[in-house]
């Protein structure tokens, strides 16, 4: 999948890509049925194109169902393999994500995301990571309807802490924090958060070109000072 992150890299479209990889996939699921690996990978690539079609902000509900399918499969072959686990839950926070899009109630659907990160038998960054996103989109969730989100963005705060303790550089959560730290700053009209939002928002966008879809909310940051 390196090029296709390439291509996203540089703004362009990785569909093809994403497609071939997943025939190719999809042979390797039919040469090898009885194992979890071909399942889990024709599953992530499903998550992945599902990933990008979310930030051109398109339909991404048929790929997830397909990798739904995937790991589904994967599970009923090997109930332990931790990988899976991992991407289902990641497959129903996009989904949680795609409702809220649609001014739909994502609660079942976060629900669902730590729930079954609660399957996950070692403490990941990524365990956090996840879990403190379901947290972040929750409180967009009661932004968005007039509710008090100071809960679920502390809940967040407290579990991005815990990824940064094991991943301290990985963009990925540097992003998610500045991304918390935004919402509350915005609540408290706070400029020192806001500066903290930006300096996170900007080392994870410089580290991993593949963030750049929080640009428009490094800008926010920048004018929250002003």
């Amino acid at each position: 999948m390196g090029k296709a992150n390439l291509l996203m890299n540089k703004d362009l479209d990785p569909s093809k890509l994403f497609d071939l990889a997943i025939e190719y996939s999809q042979k390797a699921v039919e040469l090898d049925p009885d194992t979890v690996e071909p399942y889990y990978n024709l599953g992530l690539i499903y998550n992945k194109k599902a990933f990008y079609y979310l930030t051109k902000n398109l339909d991404p509900t048929g790929l997830l169902e397909q990798a739904r399918e995937n790991f589904q499969a994967g599970n009923k072959l090997d109930p332990n393999y931790q990988k899976i686990y991992l991407e289902q839950s990641y497959l129903e926070l996009m989904s949680a994500c795609w409702q809220i899009m649609q001014n739909q109630d994502p609660s079942k659907l976060l629900n669902q995301t730590r729930n079954i990160l609660s399957k996950v038998s070692n403490s990941k960054s990524t365990v956090y990571k996840i879990m403190a996103e379901s947290y972040l989109w929750q409180a967009q969730w009661q932004i968005k309807n007039s509710q008090n989100p100071m809960l679920a963005i502390n809940n967040g705060l407290t579990l991005i802490k815990q990824a940064l303790e094991i991943d301290p550089e990985k963009a990925e959560i540097l992003a998610i924090n500045g991304h918390l730290l935004l919402l509350r700053a915005s609540l408290e009209k706070n400029n020192d958060l806001a500066k903290e939002a930006e300096n996170l928002l900007q080392k994870a966008i410089t580290t991993n070109l593949l963030l750049n879809h929080y640009k428009p909310l490094l800008e926010k940051a920048r004018n929250l000072q002003k």
